[in-house]
């Protein structure tokens, strides 16, 4: 089995998730404006954020795309702030793929296929439309917030252009920017972490929705047990479940990505 290069960074990316079953412009149940509400949003979701220095999380993910499947087990590492890495596995102890994220640059590493493939962001955003970076990439492993396109100012565009579309039992907080692309996010009010995240690109006519549910079997307090993504791009549909099964926090890590000589070296 070769993984492409695509398809394993979707699956760290849709560690979120969005999916609509088109592309028309989200409707919130109501827009109510208060700025000071606002703020105090902002500031919950930023305080409840997950902390950690560093995560090494064992997980299963099944992986759907029109006629093609499958299922993986993998190894997530993260250094906050520095470094993501994933292996992947399809069984029998065989490693298929190693990815690494760092602040500026992503490298994927074909063992099936012999190959190594680097790059920057900017590269993927322009192959694949995607503009993302590793900031949120991170945010969407770790059910933190973020705000899609990124921002340089995020709790400036937050009190400026999101308004509040529900606030129930469950809050939700809406925003859709000047180039048509929308973020929905759902909050769980009593702790103030993200239950669900949409987002419509409108022009591109693709969407992502990102859903996240606890396990009671995992120790670590307000952590994502599984996350589920589903996402369409115009007449294409991806879905993933990815199941985190164990989780340690803040032990040293390494985070080996040791390319053979013989390999080929793909630069974007």
């Amino acid at each position: 089995m070769k993984l492409k290069f695509k398809a394993l960074f979707i699956i760290l990316i849709i560690s979120s998730g969005f999916f609509m079953n088109s592309c028309k412009t989200i409707k919130p149940i109501t827009t109510v404006k208060v700025g000071n509400n606002l703020e105090n949003i902002y500031d919950s979701l930023k305080q409840a954020e997950f902390n950690f220095k560093t995560l090494n999380i064992k997980f299963n993910v099944k992986y759907e795309k029109k006629s093609q499947s499958m299922s993986l087990k993998g190894n997530l590492k993260i250094l906050k702030d520095s470094i993501i890495w994933v292996s992947l596995s399809p069984g029998l102890g065989i490693e298929a793929a190693r990815l690494m994220c760092t602040k500026d640059s992503v490298f994927f590493l074909d063992k099936m296929g012999g190959s190594l493939t680097k790059g920057k962001y900017e590269y993927l955003k322009n192959l694949y439309k995607i503009d993302v970076d590793y900031n949120s990439l991170q945010a969407i492993l770790t059910n933190n917030f973020f705000i899609y396109p990124s921002v340089l100012n995020e709790k400036k565009e937050f009190l400026e252009k999101f308004s509040i579309a529900k606030d129930s039992v469950e809050l939700a907080v809406y925003r859709k920017d000047d180039y048509s692309v929308e973020n929905l996010v759902n909050i769980e009010k009593s702790i103030y972490r993200i239950s669900s995240y949409m987002i419509n690109d409108v022009p591109n006519k693709r969407n992502l929705f990102v859903n996240y549910q606890s396990k009671n079997n995992l120790d670590v307090k307000n952590f994502p047990g599984s996350i589920s993504i589903k996402s369409t791009n115009e007449d294409k549909f991806l879905n993933l479940e990815l199941d985190y099964t164990k989780i340690t926090l803040n032990e040293d890590l390494t985070f080996s990505f040791k390319v053979p000589k013989d390999f080929k070296v793909i630069l974007h």
